[in-house]
């Protein structure tokens, strides 16, 4: 099961990373209730079952769908899995129903304060998912 956790409940902490597992059920009920003023749009998107990934700004925050490599290989079903965010200045709430690789590495970047907004995590996130599926060297690469 995908671990449930939030880091940077620090007063100087640049911003919160609230990460739900889908299958956890005490936290899927914080979500689809009031979920600390998260706006609804952005409440139904997080616990929607089928997503394609996408990037939808609402209100002062956006919605992004990605899509990364699961974390156990052995695991049956497609290969890449699902990550819903929300994001918006101060936090980032995101839910998984099935481990997606790295996301333990992020946590461990954002515990030692290497993000300094949402927007430093969700490139570090995307970066991380475009050097697995394809791992050509950044610098190296032709745009």
């Amino acid at each position: 099961m995908t671990p449930s956790w939030t880091i940077g409940d620090r007063p100087d902490a640049p911003f919160r990373w609230i990460h739900i597992d889908g299958r956890n059920v005490e936290a899927m009920r914080w979500l689809e209730g009031d979920a600390h003023g998260l706006p609804e749009t952005a409440r139904f998107n997080l616990t929607t079952a089928e997503t394609r990934p996408r990037c939808q700004p609402l209100g002062d925050g956006v919605i992004i769908n990605l899509r990364g490599p699961r974390k156990d290989e052995a695991e049956d079903g497609d290969a890449l899995v699902s990550v819903r965010i929300w994001a918006e200045r101060g936090r980032v709430v995101s839910v998984s129903y099935r481990r997606m690789a790295g996301l333990g590495g992020l946590r461990q970047r954002m515990e030692k304060g290497e993000f300094l907004d949402p927007g430093d995590f969700i490139a570090a996130l995307s970066i991380q998912i475009a050097r697995h599926l394809d791992p050509v060297e950044i610098g190296r690469a032709h745009v």
